[in-house]
């Protein structure tokens, strides 16, 4: 095996790996993040059937439909690109016993870089969509995600009221952010590979944060017409909304701490 290429102990690697060692750094930083957050409320029973094996579903758990815009990402030279996701309150466990994070049931986002790195590293449900930037008319600011030019979901915040500074500044004492993640890749004869729960760690700094009147809407392509995400949209659907939250709109600064993730216990 003399002069073959073989990995390195102790050392991180992506796809394709023979070319060295990750490129990627471990804290991402991004220069600015615009963040759209509408949480609303569903109903449990059926939501509990999305939450992955590894978790329980919170008590009281808040479903969130969101649109982001990360400018200025390191690792991808300063580019740009969209995101828009969704996600659950659930109840997570490490070696200190349970916490309370958000998992994201699916995240759709326009770049490759980005839902590579995110699914095959740290467990993120990633797949590709076309987002363009938000906008802001007739006192809405909105984000949407398409796929094959078809759209797939819109949200909106009306009547936009900033956020207190004693509040934003009880949200950037916070800290660090804990969410969780779901690392599974299938394997040969459908037995899959990997499967375990992650723990990851960001850091976001809030310039400014506004409250207003949320409302989303979950389209309905075909099969044919969106191959990836109709099925996605089928499940969601079925979430009944019966109460829409106040929604959060922030711009920020932002940082990914690859370092940091933890693969998490087994529950078995």
């Amino acid at each position: 095996m003399q002069g073959l290429f073989e990995p390195q102990a102790g050392t991180r690697y992506d796809m394709p790996a023979v070319f060295g060692s990750s490129r990627l750094p471990a804290v991402t930083k991004m220069r600015e993040v615009r963040s759209i957050t509408i949480p609303f409320v569903t109903d449990a029973a059926r939501l509990r059937k999305l939450v992955p094996y590894h978790f329980d579903l919170a008590p009281d758990p808040l479903v969130y439909v969101g649109g982001g815009m990360n400018m200025g990402v390191d690792h991808m030279g300063g580019r740009d690109y969209g995101v828009v996701r969704v996600m659950v309150d659930v109840i997570a466990y490490d070696a200190n016993g349970p916490f309370r994070a958000p998992y994201h049931l699916v995240i759709w986002e326009s770049e490759a870089a980005p839902i590579i790195a995110g699914r095959e590293f740290q467990g993120y449900a990633k797949i590709f969509g076309q987002i363009p930037e938000h906008t802001f008319e007739q006192g809405e600011l909105s984000f949407q995600v398409a796929e094959y030019g078809t759209r797939l979901m819109r949200g909106g915040v009306r009547d936009l009221v900033d956020v207190p500074d004693a509040e934003l500044a009880q949200m950037n004492a916070k800290g660090k952010t804990v969410m969780v993640g779901w690392k599974y890749i299938p394997g040969p004869g459908n037995v899959a590979d990997v499967d375990y729960a992650t723990k990851l760690i960001t850091r976001t700094t809030i310039v400014s944060a506004k409250r207003g009147v949320g409302e989303f809407v979950l389209d309905r392509p075909t099969e044919q017409e969106c191959p990836g995400s109709a099925r996605i949209l089928e499940v969601l659907r079925q979430l009944p909304v019966l109460e829409v939250r106040p929604a959060l709109c922030t711009v920020g600064s932002f940082e990914l701490h690859r370092d940091a993730v933890e693969r998490l216990p087994s529950r078995a």
